[in-house]
């Protein structure tokens, strides 16, 4: 199985991930090659930074995981992986969220802390 092993893989890595970011966006077909890289890098990125950058105590990590992870088992009506891409994230990486395979960490916590926060300001403002 490929992983980043060094600080130099995982920059380059990230190097190679705002390159594609340039050229793949929402309307990208599935099976296009710069789509599928752009995966399959940032799965590696994830991997690495949740061994590496750890932002909260492992007991947090599996209290959020299972919070996050219930939240589309309570609300199915959510689409994670349109979540993701409303927010910014790779939406296989919120797959992985979604599974509990992974925890969110760093600037993707903060960036699905700050999406549900927006959500819930959204509904609040909702009337019928």
């Amino acid at each position: 199985m490929a992983q980043i092993k060094t600080e130099e893989q995982y920059k380059a890595a990230c190097d190679r991930i705002n390159e594609l970011l340039k050229v793949v966006s929402n309307e990208t077909p599935a099976g296009d090659k710069n789509l599928l890289e752009l995966d399959f890098i940032s799965d590696l990125v994830a991997d690495y930074e949740e061994l590496h950058f750890p932002v909260v105590s492992k007991e947090e990590m599996e209290q959020e995981k299972m919070s996050f992870q219930k939240l589309f088992d309570t609300f199915p009506f959510l689409n994670a992986s349109a979540f993701a891409e409303w927010i910014g994230i790779n939406p296989s990486l919120m797959r992985k969220y979604k599974a509990g395979l992974s925890v969110p960490q760093g600037k993707n916590r903060e960036l699905i802390q700050r999406g549900l926060q927006n959500v819930a300001e959204r509904l609040e403002e909702v009337r019928v």
